[in-house]
């Protein structure tokens, strides 16, 4: 009896923390979409004006942020919703070799900025994923391609910390866990890949 009790409770425990962690989530998206809408379409345009303009997208982040970094690049090099020609997206974390290899000999700081200097060009557009605002690579990525002459963006959490003011368009996830910011990052992700297809490519 007192195993199935035991049982039960930790049952309704984990039921309780599954459903807390939903309602966390949907209080912060439907906050962030609320806010942000109006920037997400900004950014959409300037992404898809880059590629009219012949310029090519080189997005980055550490940890998760990395990865979100690349299925973003992925969604615009492939497709969404239409059979059309991939666009020119990057990924700076991809290079799992050449990553361990910057991590060895150059500082934090230092981590992205040589493959921006040697891949980002004047007519590009950078665009950082940070949950916390503060990843010295990703901010020093971002102040490398300012001084290149990129134009850049930021999806970031919390308060947008030091990387929202190296940005020329920061979409921040007011939220203090990294699970939940990231989570709303990956839906911003795909909804800009479907508006900058829908821009190019209307149908």
């Amino acid at each position: 009896m007192k195993r199935r009790q035991a049982g039960q409770e930790r049952s309704r425990a984990i039921d309780h923390l599954v459903k807390e962690a939903f309602e966390e989530l949907r209080f912060i998206q439907e906050r962030f979409f609320s806010l942000c809408t109006g920037d997400l379409v900004r950014l959409a345009d300037r992404v898809a004006g880059t590629f009219r303009q012949g310029g090519r997208l080189v997005t980055f982040g550490t940890g998760t942020s990395g990865h979100l970094a690349q299925i973003l690049a992925n969604a615009l090099t492939h497709k969404i919703a239409v059979n059309r020609p991939p666009l020119p997206a990057l990924a700076l974390s991809c290079d799992a070799s050449l990553l361990g290899d910057l991590a060895e000999r150059t500082s934090a700081e230092e981590l992205f900025t040589r493959q921006m200097e040697a891949l980002g060009r004047r007519g590009d557009m950078a665009l950082a994923f940070s949950w916390d605002g503060d990843s010295p690579a990703t901010l020093g990525a971002l102040v490398r391609a300012r001084e290149s002459g990129l134009e850049t963006a930021a999806l970031l959490g919390r308060d947008g910390g030091k990387i929202k003011n190296y940005t020329d368009l920061a979409l921040v996830v007011e939220a203090e866990k990294p699970a939940r910011v990231h989570e709303v990052h990956l839906v911003a992700a795909q909804v800009l890949a479907q508006l900058v297809e829908r821009h190019l490519f209307p149908l």
